[in-house]
Order: structure tokens, then sequence, then C-alpha cells
């Protein structure tokens, strides 16, 4: 009985209030109406949970047009709302917020702390929209922002625990190696076609003219030495999920916006 009580009170306090007066204790705000009433109260709930686990605020606001509030980007915008609410946890207050605008399907991420963008660096920012832009070019709001909380909190996890999800190097170090073997099989097996194409002579005789062989003058002259190199592109610099998406920092953070 408290549960649906709670249900309904938490409902009719966000249906009351504007994006102004964000509850300090409110982590998903749904200005849009994506979100059932239940599934609006649960995703609150985890990221309640999310967030007094690691000390950091996890945030989720949804509106119709983020120009209503702003005349600047979808991510400038997401940026002053985080400060002009107040968002994040601790004394340096830390935290992620993940906004949609609807209205052009815009979307923004923001992450705000040392500790948070310890966790999150670019390529972790990247991996986090993964999670969830799927979901989201499907109209699927619900199960998008879960992937959201669950990703935030596994990356949080694993920073914590001083192991933060990085970038792998690995697939290009082999790719390199393999074409340098690819390469050197190639140049060897063309070597000893050539060797095979000289035939061995029957006697001394073959090998000089009928006058005999005369050397005068011998030397050993130093032409040139040809060095080939090939530049290798780091794959971090791929752009995300998302159509147009890019990295941002300001605001004393960083993250990233695009379209869903």
């Amino acid at each position: 009985m408290k549960k649906y009580i709670h249900l309904i009170l938490t409902v009719f306090l966000i249906g009351m209030m504007t994006i102004s007066s964000f509850a300090s204790d409110m982590y998903v705000y749904d200005e849009a109406g994506l979100l059932e009433a239940e599934e609006l109260v649960s995703l609150d709930e985890e990221a309640a949970a999310i967030s007094e686990k690691y000390g950091y605020g996890i945030y989720t606001i949804i509106v119709s047009d983020y120009q209503k509030y702003s005349t600047s980007d979808v991510f400038t915008t997401a940026t002053e709302m985080y400060h002009g609410l107040g968002l994040g946890g601790g004394e340096n207050r830390e935290g992620i917020l993940l906004m949609l605008s609807m209205e052009d399907r815009d979307y923004a991420t923001f992450f705000y702390g040392e500790n948070v963008e310890y966790a999150f660096d670019e390529y972790g920012q990247i991996q986090l929209e993964d999670q969830f832009l799927d979901d989201f070019a499907e109209d699927d709001w619900y199960n998008g922002f879960e992937d959201y909380l669950e990703t935030c909190d596994e990356f949080l996890g694993l920073a914590a625990a001083g192991k933060p999800v990085r970038e792998s190097h690995a697939p290009v170090y082999v790719a390199v190696i393999g074409v340098s073997i690819v390469v050197a099989f190639l140049v060897t097996k063309g070597l000893e076609m050539t060797m095979k194409s000289v035939k061995k002579g029957g006697s001394a005789a073959s090998y000089v003219a009928d006058g005999g062989l005369h050397l005068t003058v011998s030397n050993d002259t130093y032409v040139n030495t040809i060095r080939t190199r090939r530049k290798i592109e780091s794959s971090s610099k791929r752009s995300g999920s998302g159509s147009g998406s890019r990295s941002h920092s300001g605001g004393g953070g960083s993250g990233r916006s695009g379209k869903f």
C-alpha cells in the first residue's frame, strides 16, 4: 500500500513542477511525458540507489524542447541545467546528466568531476551512449534509460576498483604485425623465385668469355637506403553511434551530444 501511495505522490509532485524547481532528491525528470508513472518511479529509485552507492549524482532530464531554456546548443544547455539546478553529489558536486530534447530528437551527456571523468574518458563516454542510443532510435525509452543507468553503475564500479574502462589498442598491433609478416613472406617468396631462375654452369669456362676473365678494377659503391613508414591512426578518433555526435568540453566537465 505504501508503495502505491509513494507512486501517486511522486507523480503528482512531478506533474506540478517546472524544471526550475527540480527537487534536490530527484534523479529523473520527464517534462515530455515519455515514461509511464511506474516506469518513472522505478528509474528514479534506481538512479537514487546508484547515486548513493558511489556518492555522485546520476540524472536524467527529458524536455520537450531545450530551446525553451537556452539559446545555446543542446550540450551547453545540459551544462547550464546541471550547474543551475545545483546537481551533483558530494562537496565537488560530481555527477552525470543525460538530457533528451524531443522536438528535434537531440541528446547530450555531461560528466562533471575528477572521479566521474576518470570513470568515463572519451572512449568510455562513447561506450555509454552506444548502450542507449539504439533503444532511443526505436523509441524504446524505458530500456534505453535502464541501459544508461546500468552502464553508469558498471563503469563507476570498475573505476572505483582501479580498473576503468579503456580502449584496447591490441587489435591495431596485431594487424600491423600481421601485415608485416605477410609482406616479409611475399618478399622472401619473390627472392626464391628469382634465385631459381639462375642455372648452375657445368664448368668454370661457362662463366667467362672466350678470351678469359680479366678483372682490372673492383669497387663497392653505396647507392642509397629506402625506408617506408606508414602512419597508424588511432581508432579512438571514431565518432559515436549518434547521428552527428561529437565530444565537448565545457562547464568544468566534458560530454557528448548528437541526435537519436
